[in-house]
């Protein structure tokens, strides 16, 4: 089959993602079709005006009401590249996107994008950096490099983001079936505020058995220098002995929002955080969809697993439509003795 059919607008990006390694065209119908506001958001044609600067013959073609879409996929461009997002979600959407595709590319690209730094409906720039690129670095794309800039004077375009890869294309076999032991615990602090967080407000906030054991916490605070702009983000990343990745993270952007109101935030991310912890699973929820990609961009003839305690709908959602476009490259099952899931990697393309 030379094209496929997908319907609705979920995994948006990984579809037009899915539409490139398999350089099949590909129709996304009924779009919001139910919705009062049918069609298409503008940071999805934003993307595909992103798609466009670096991709060499790519069509895109959609009715008048965006509720229908046919995509041909075009090869990647070599070479430096400008863009300026519309500053409806944070650069992490748009960069999500391009981690998906580096490693599968091998040629050198080097782009600038412009737009809001954080915004609660997508993963944080602290996450991005320290989670996704991680992950890109395990299959060998240790060449990729981020650089951000704070812009002091814009409320929309607050943040510059630089992202790098050189011409390579390295695979190096990996694996997310051993949780082990966690090394040690980042807590990354970033505010528009004079605000900090210290040891004393995680005394209040975690359990005093886990505050009193030996894990390592380290954080790190990083005040944004613009006073257009209000917000509060916190990223928790732990690294474990076997090299899995547990992370979450949440942002905030209420003006005036009292102390008790603050503990709040920070226990519910914590108690999020402490409950992946405590499920065993190799990787967190977020981060189930951008591994999996990983895995299909890896190259080796090896068998590669994760092991997790839940899929999430985005990820059983993602594993349908890469067995629809690619075929039965994933392998599932149930370990009964652990409750746990493990999601093989067991053909090439």
């Amino acid at each position: 089959m030379k094209y496929c059919i997908f319907n609705g607008h979920l995994c948006f990006r990984e579809r037009i993602f899915l539409s490139f390694v398999s350089k099949k065209t590909i129709y996304l119908e009924n779009i919001r079709n139910r919705s009062q506001q049918k069609g298409l958001r503008n940071y999805e044609l934003d993307l595909f005006s992103l798609i466009d600067k670096i991709f060499y013959d790519c069509s895109v073609q959609i009715n008048e009401i965006g509720t229908k879409i046919k995509f041909i996929p075009g090869s990647l461009k070599d070479g430096n590249f400008f863009h300026n997002t519309i500053g409806t979600r944070a650069l992490s959407y748009y960069l999500e996107f391009l981690a998906y595709l580096i490693p599968s590319i091998n040629k050198r690209i080097n782009i600038k994008i412009v737009g809001l730094r954080s915004l609660k409906s997508d993963i944080s720039l602290e996450t991005f950096a320290y989670v996704n690129l991680t992950l890109l670095r395990k299959i060998g794309r240790s060449d990729v490099r981020m650089r951000i800039i704070t812009n002091l004077i814009s409320n929309t375009k607050n943040t510059e983001v630089i992202l790098f890869s050189s011409k390579m294309n390295l695979s190096v076999p990996f694996q997310f079936n051993r949780k082990g032991f966690i090394l040690a615990l980042q807590i990354i602090f970033t505010t528009s505020s004079d605000s900090v967080l210290t040891y004393e407000d995680l005394s209040s906030i975690l359990p005093k058995s886990l505050m009193n054991c030996e894990l390592n916490f380290k954080i790190h605070n990083f005040k944004v220098y613009n006073t257009k702009i209000s917000f509060k983000t916190i990223t928790l990343i732990a690294e474990t002995s076997t090299g899995c990745i547990l992370s979450t993270d949440s942002t905030l952007t209420k003006k005036n929002v009292k102390f008790t109101q603050w503990l709040d935030f920070y226990r519910d991310i914590f108690s999020e955080f402490l409950e992946q912890l405590i499920s065993g699973s190799c990787v967190d929820g977020v981060t189930q969809v951008p591994l999996l990609i990983n895995f299909l961009n890896e190259k080796s003839k090896k068998t590669i697993e994760v092991k997790v305690k839940n899929l999430t709908l985005s990820s059983i959602q993602f594993l349908r439509e890469v067995k629809l476009i690619l075929g039965p490259v994933f392998g599932i099952k149930f370990l009964k003795d652990s409750k746990k899931i493990v999601i093989q990697k067991k053909t090439i393309f």
